[in-house]
């Protein structure tokens, strides 16, 4: 890798970009991101870079005083984790699958876990009359209370909730002491509580430990992949955040490139230009002959794809269906530092919803990307929502593209990190 040429290449894109009549920040950044996360350009280079094109450009806009630095970038953390790196964090999850009455709705209790921040109660909901479940039925856990085998008592808090309805995980403050085998939970004053059985051990499936052999470039490649085939089109960014935005996939490849990061032999940069036309509707190249005339492409497009992406392009505009939940459960092995625990399955009738937890998080670009196969031999790409718990810490809500039969079986899961890959076959039990 030529670092010095990605040192070369940003300091000349973000010049460029000065010239602009509108420079665009995020073009820059995005580009920055892309070359530290693919591991031939430092942090510190590409904060200074950046922080001298925002100063430029602040300095010919307003003038000093409106100096903040530059937007949209904490590599701060990364760095204080070199010398001061998290402690490794044993994840305990038990799987539950009780399914109780809330007021108008029911109320799938998915899984119980153990976190470093505290216990967390994983929860599906949805209307017990059928049809859509309103946000306005929200359970009020202000009346929620819990005790478990000890004698313990525990107040019930949401530890993410909102819209859409009926993706609920809760807390117990304060926090449990390791291994209760109950809990009894009261929903409302006056009633009788309801014992979840926290007994069921964790039947961890046999897990499939790998190097990853893709460069730290194909990685990002890859990464931008799932974010073309999961994007919904809902405006939001996933947990890879600006970098992976379809509009600078050129600019990422040329720097990439540029930068000699990527290997010459290396077919990603072709498939993605192509899932990119795929996703976004727009015609394919055509291909010319030995003569140099042009003709119509010999096959699909999608036939030079990898196999999963070609599939979950044809799939994603598959049948809808109903609402439903599923109980999956399962700690991953340590991922390059990242632990990675499976909570359970949230079915609406357009999506599926994957809770998931991570620790060892530090930034966007530690968090593992997770491609499913099911057991009915399609594949699943996924995108993550990140909201952060605690340091190093991550609850995560993960969308499956397409979506999942509510009659499929299993679940194999296939995460990747920087240096290893790791997948396993979880078995789903649908309520």
């Amino acid at each position: 890798m030529d670092r010095e040429g990605a040192e070369r290449y940003l300091r000349i894109l973000a010049e460029a970009e000065l010239r602009q009549p509108a420079p665009d920040p995020a073009r820059v950044i995005a580009i920055a991101d892309a070359l530290t996360d693919a591991a031939v350009l430092d942090e510190d280079t590409a904060d200074q870079i950046l922080d001298e094109f925002q100063l430029n450009l602040t300095l010919r806009r307003h003038g000093a005083r409106y100096y903040f630095g530059h937007p949209s970038r904490n590599s701060a953390t990364r760095r204080l984790a070199a010398f001061h790196p998290p402690a490794p964090l044993a994840l305990t999850v038990v799987p539950v699958g009780q399914v109780i009455r809330v007021g108008k709705v029911d109320l799938a209790i998915l899984s119980y876990a153990e976190t470093a921040s505290g216990a967390l109660i994983a929860t599906s909901g949805r209307a017990a009359a059928g049809g859509p479940l309103p946000f306005s039925a929200q359970p009020d856990v202000q009346d929620f209370t819990a005790a478990d085998d000890r004698g313990a008592r525990y107040d019930v808090a949401y530890t993410s909730s909102g819209s859409p309805a009926g993706e609920w995980v809760l807390d117990l403050h304060p926090h449990p002491r390791p291994g209760p085998r109950w809990l009894d939970l009261t929903v409302a004053a006056g009633q009788a509580p309801v014992w979840l059985d926290l007994g069921r051990p964790l039947a961890n499936p046999d897990f499939t430990v790998e190097p990853n052999t893709l460069s730290p470039a194909e990685q990002l490649l890859t990464a931008l992949a799932t974010d073309l085939l999961a994007d919904d089109g809902d405006g939001r960014a996933s947990s890879r955040s600006a970098k992976i935005a379809p509009d600078a996939l050129d600019d990422i490849i040329a720097a990439l490139r540029a930068s000699g990061a990527l290997p010459a032999a290396s077919p990603l940069p072709g498939q993605l230009t192509t899932l990119r036309r795929l996703t976004a509707g727009q015609p394919t190249e055509p291909h010319r002959s030995a003569a140099g005339q042009l003709t119509a492409p010999r096959q699909s497009p999608a036939a030079d794809l990898p196999r999963p992406w070609a599939d979950v392009l044809a799939c994603r505009d598959g049948p809808i269906y109903g609402a439903s939940r599923a109980v999956v459960s399962a700690v991953f092995p340590s991922l390059d530092g990242v632990t990675l625990a499976v909570l359970g399955v949230h079915n609406y009738p357009e999506s599926t919803i994957l809770y998931t937890y991570l620790s060892g998080v530090l930034m966007p670009a530690d968090v593992p990307v997770i491609w499913i196969l099911d057991s009915d031999g399609h594949w699943h790409a996924t995108r993550s929502d990140r909201t952060v718990v605690t340091d190093a810490e991550a609850l995560q809500r993960t969308q499956v593209v397409p979506p999942l039969n509510p009659r499929t079986d299993w679940i194999e899961l296939h995460a990747s990190g920087r240096y290893t890959a790791i997948h396993a076959r979880l078995p789903l039990h649908w309520l």
